[in-house]
């Protein structure tokens, strides 16, 4: 079945404006973290990206990014105990 060019721009526009909703939840979700919880993601996403980074580059990681993980692990144990405690 082949969508006119209206119908596929409704559906876009409804899809888009369920992706903002989405995103403002997200926004104000996170606007109720503690300053140690935003440490916490901050410290995780930079260990992440670096040994993402390695691995695209390199196709190995390094003990920095071992430790770094390693690191981020234990804040984000220690602020949000819930969601660890939920996965085991």
């Amino acid at each position: 079945m082949t969508m006119t060019p209206e119908e596929i721009a409704e559906r876009q526009e409804h899809w888009a404006a369920k992706h903002e909703e989405a995103k403002q939840v997200r926004n104000e979700a996170a606007g109720s973290l503690t300053a140690e919880q935003r440490k916490a993601i901050k410290i995780a996403w930079g260990a992440l990206n670096s040994a993402e980074y390695n691995i695209r580059e390199m196709f190995d990681i390094d003990m920095d990014d071992a430790r770094n993980i390693s690191r981020a692990e234990g804040y984000l144990r220690r602020e949000f105990p819930g969601i660890v405690d939920e996965e085991e």
